[in-house]
């Protein structure tokens, strides 16, 4: 990464992470911050900013993803509006999730393609009790780099394709992928538009 980034043009591109929804924050170090997360955009080359979906007139033309960290309020319609049209242009979404009965984004996802399920998560590698060991990726572009890592992920959320999933056609269709498994049950899924 260090020699990518030292060879390659200087990009000025942003993570912007969502606030006014108790959203995890990428500036907090306590034991729920998204601290070395945003380090770790930040030594790839992103800077992490925020935005208020409610408040700012326009999504940045630097923004390169949106990240909702753990979001438990309600987004607005407006809010949600703003977030679809986004996407609809191509623009990339990321979301982590405490709870699939949080409020927050939830209500947004079926229309792209994944819902939360409510399965639980049996016969898996564990640390704590309550946290998931993960190590079983499918083939895709986001898995590319973790070859034989583990990832931990705190109380996960199950995953499955919503009826938006592998419909429509060409610029229009919404794929569907499980990226990560615990046991049989998708806890890191992927949806795409278009083909390609």
């Amino acid at each position: 990464s260090t020699i990518r980034r030292v060879c390659t043009p200087q990009r000025r591109h942003a993570v912007y992470w969502t606030v006014g929804h108790g959203e995890s924050l990428f500036d907090d170090y306590g034991s729920f911050g998204m601290s070395e997360i945003a380090r770790d955009l930040f030594r790839e080359g992103f800077s992490n900013k925020t935005i208020d979906l409610a408040a700012d007139a326009a999504i940045p033309a630097d923004c390169a993803l949106i990240l909702v960290s753990g979001a438990q309020d309600d987004f607005s319609r407006p809010e949600a509006d703003r977030l679809n049209a986004y996407l609809r242009e191509g623009g990339r979404l990321l979301v982590l999730l405490g709870s699939a009965r949080a409020g927050g984004i939830v209500s947004l996802l079926p229309t792209w393609g994944l819902r939360p399920a409510e399965r639980p998560i049996e016969n898996v590698r564990t640390l704590s009790g309550s946290d998931v060991l993960v190590s079983d990726f499918t083939d895709h572009a986001i898995t590319a780099t973790l070859g034989a890592s583990r990832i931990v992920l705190d109380r996960p959320v199950s995953f499955e394709p919503s009826a938006a999933a592998d419909s429509g056609t060409g610029a229009d269709r919404i794929s569907y992928t499980s990226v990560a498994s615990a046991g049989s049950v998708a806890v890191v899924s992927a949806t795409e538009r278009g083909v390609g």
